[in-house]
């Protein structure tokens, strides 16, 4: 896939239909972008219309995050303690994955489909069978600092040998990233976050080679996976809470405040920061097909910046 160019002046599409914060989520044929909504529901939009195709309710808590299978056939929602899996194509709740003691932040399907990682504010991940609703494997790690370290991201390596995770407490410190083997749930490697802040967001690089992690104060630091070491860091101005590599892997988008800053990963160059939202921006995605960057919002908002 050849790298894209931002328009001009990209003008996003904007969803409302939530109530409270937003996080969106692509389908991997990209046709289709769900939203977890702080009002307990998830809508799934087709992305040509911008119209709602379905809304998925019974959560019974904020849904905190969406994430499709592989296949899309699946989709993943935490709400509270439990993971509610779903047929997005029928809008039918197919099972519930309970056992978390503690709220859940983070989910991520293995690049195979064949596990499902979740993690919660309580030090635990756990690593389940989708299909059976069978626990794997449950890994709760040591607490680095006198407060709780919550996992806030999970992210599976291209491919599915390794899992990164980031966590942190609720103030914005004693960041770790953690590299786990989710065959074993040994953790292999463990990493401060850059003066001990809390590590919001994780994403490796579509090739596999780069692990990137987003700290809460905006550091962005890049880790090679053959030694671990860090090859460059990134000081953006402000608080970061998501950031994603575009599928070609030429770009980084992370949002910062109200802003989402996009860079050329080979350069380091800042590209395009792009406004709009009122509120602060909590979670960003790139389509499949890289053509549309989706940044959800406190404002009650998704917008979807289109990318030529």
């Amino acid at each position: 896939m050849t790298a894209f160019a931002w328009a001009d002046e990209p003008a996003p599409r904007t969803l409302e239909c939530h109530q409270g914060t937003v996080r969106p989520a692509f389908s991997p044929d990209g046709k289709t972008v769900a939203t977890a909504g702080d009002d307990q529901t998830i809508k799934l939009w087709v992305v040509e219309t911008g119209r709602v195709r379905r809304s998925l309710t019974g959560h019974e808590a904020m849904v905190w995050q969406a994430a499709y299978a592989p296949d899309g056939k699946t989709l993943a929602a935490i709400a509270g303690k439990r993971v509610f899996l779903w047929d997005p194509a029928t809008g039918k709740q197919v099972r519930v994955l309970q056992g978390h003691t503690n709220d859940i932040k983070a989910v991520a399907f293995s690049p195979d489909g064949k596990t499902l990682a979740s993690g919660d504010i309580d030090e635990t991940i756990r690593f389940w069978d989708p299909t059976t609703e069978e626990l794997k494997r449950m890994l709760k790690f040591e607490r680095t600092g006198k407060l709780w370290e919550g996992v806030w991201s999970l992210a599976f390596a291209p491919d599915g040998k390794t899992v990164a995770v980031g966590s942190g407490n609720g103030n914005g410190s004693d960041g770790q990233v953690r590299v786990v083997d989710p065959a074993t749930g040994t953790v292999l490697h463990t990493f401060p976050g850059p003066k001990g802040q809390a590590i919001w967001s994780v994403a490796f690089s579509p090739d596999g080679k780069t692990l990137a992690s987003g700290s809460f104060f905006g550091t962005i630091t890049f880790r090679d996976r053959e030694t671990w070491k860090v090859v460059r860091e990134w000081k953006a101005e402000g608080t970061l809470r998501s950031l994603a590599f575009s599928p070609d892997g030429k770009t980084l988008a992370a949002d910062i405040d109200r802003d989402i800053k996009v860079w050329d990963t080979s350069t380091g160059q800042l590209r395009r920061t792009l406004t709009g939202h009122s509120n602060w921006v909590i979670y960003i995605a790139f389509s499949p097909d890289g053509k549309t960057l989706a940044s959800g919002s406190s404002d009650q908002t998704v917008k979807l910046w289109p990318l030529n």
